[in-house]
């Protein structure tokens, strides 16, 4: 009788071996009959490789978990490894490569939605299309434009009993204070690609300009990032002995120039009571919002310029001078 839980068995059945590499077993075979067991050592450290993005490793590893399996489970770990074989080729180039392994990895996984050992296998299917969809798009001279956020992430199903029991708590939360800058990069990009699929923004880039001085140190600098029409800046900062100057005005115009260039309509970014929110107020930035006591004592400081595109401006230009 169908459950609907995924985490029953199906009916007990003879495993039978199964050795056809090419085709997703049909449900003949009961792809389904194991997905309730836990994930074995050998695929959590799989899982744990691919997404660091360690491919040639996951594809080791899996590959000997799935040579030694004679059930028909061990499919569930090809489609796995050929997606990060996929996500290998894209990183190297290999166009048809990607398109090859990550359309075949989806078409291995299939049987075994929505999620199989703990491994939720219809998320990861939706991101392996997503990135192969992006990678036919590219095509094979523009490859390297392809959102590295795009790159899927195996995402795990805690057990019922684990939930319970709280067990492993102290490896799934650990606070770090020095943390690997690729660790927070990975949060940054997974952020992305959700917004990215709940607003179909795709053109996220970041932004930065900087001045250096003749022996090539950098004496002033901004960054940030663009995104669905909108600027971001992050970061503002001269030198101490080049300050007064005005490269701080220059560095904001021309920010403000590559915002419209990217179709901006605004910019966003915030400063503190004691750094300079009249500088940027002076140029055209309104406040928008004041968090009190940040540090304690200050203000932290949200502002706003409207950016007008050309048309706009030409329109404006064309109105005034209407009666001429």
């Amino acid at each position: 009788m169908a459950t609907g839980d995924d985490t029953a068995p199906e009916q007990a059945v003879t495993p039978a071996p199964y050795y056809n590499r090419r085709v997703p077993p049909g449900p003949e075979l009961r792809p389904r009959a194991r997905c309730h067991e836990p994930p074995p050592v050998g695929l959590l450290q799989g899982i744990a490789q691919f997404n660091r993005r360690e491919y040639f490793e996951a594809h080791e590893t899996l590959e000997d978990l799935w040579n030694a399996e004679p059930d028909v489970c061990r499919v569930l770990y090809k489609g796995i490894l050929q997606v990060g074989v996929g996500c290998y080729h894209l990183l190297r180039g290999n166009h048809r490569g990607a398109l090859l392994k990550l359309r075949s990895g989806a078409d291995y996984l299939t049987p075994f939605v929505p999620r199989c050992m703990g491994v939720e296998v219809g998320r990861l299917i939706e991101d392996a299309r997503r990135l192969l969809a992006a990678v036919e798009a590219a095509g094979p001279d523009a490859l390297a434009s392809v959102d590295r956020a795009l790159l899927p992430v195996i995402q795990m199903t805690a057990s019922r009993s684990d939930e319970a029991s709280g067990a492993h708590a102290d490896r799934r939360l650990v606070v770090e204070e020095r943390p690997d800058q690729r660790d927070t990069a990975f949060l940054s990009e997974r952020i992305y690609a959700y917004n990215v699929a709940r607003t179909g923004h795709t053109d996220g880039r970041p932004l930065a300009i900087f001045v250096r001085d003749d022996a090539g140190a950098i004496m002033a600098g901004l960054s940030g990032f663009t995104w669905g029409g909108v600027m971001q800046i992050e970061d503002l900062w001269v030198r101490e002995d080049a300050r007064g100057q005005g490269w701080g005005s220059r560095l904001l115009a021309r920010a403000e120039e590559e915002g419209v260039a990217r179709g901006c309509h605004q910019v966003i970014l915030d400063t503190h009571s004691f750094q300079a929110p009249a500088f940027y107020q002076t140029r055209g930035y309104s406040i928008v919002g004041v968090a009190p006591d940040y540090p304690v004592g200050h203000q932290k400081i949200f502002l706003r310029k409207p950016l007008a595109q050309p048309d706009e401006e030409s329109k404006r230009d064309g109105a005034g001078s209407l009666g001429n």
